[in-house]
């Protein structure tokens, strides 16, 4: 068995936040976007609401069933990305992504 510090992550860790890093960074071109392009192009979003600051935000969640690979148990994977909207509620600022 190797021997690994507590410190280091396995591979399978590095290869999540590789993913999570890229997918956060996709989402970074709509910073700037107005919020017509945005619903024009994901469509409406899951929820709308303002964020612990008092920033309008619209929500996107997108869940897919899994299957485990024996038994009959089953979950799902969800991600939401939320943007949060200037001032005036036209344009995207930016975005946190929650379980993705």
């Amino acid at each position: 068995m190797p021997n690994r510090s507590a410190g280091t992550p396995p591979a399978a860790d590095n290869s999540d936040r590789q993913r999570q890093a890229a997918f956060d960074q996709s989402q970074q071109h709509w910073h700037g976007a107005s919020v017509q392009e945005l619903l024009a192009k994901q469509g409406p979003p899951s929820s709308r609401g303002r964020d612990a600051q008092g920033q309008q935000r619209l929500s996107y969640t997108r869940s897919i069933p899994l299957k485990a690979p024996t038994g009959p148990q089953s979950a799902s994977f969800s991600c939401t990305v939320h943007y949060l909207l200037d001032a005036k509620g036209l344009r995207i600022v930016s975005h946190r992504i929650e379980g993705c």
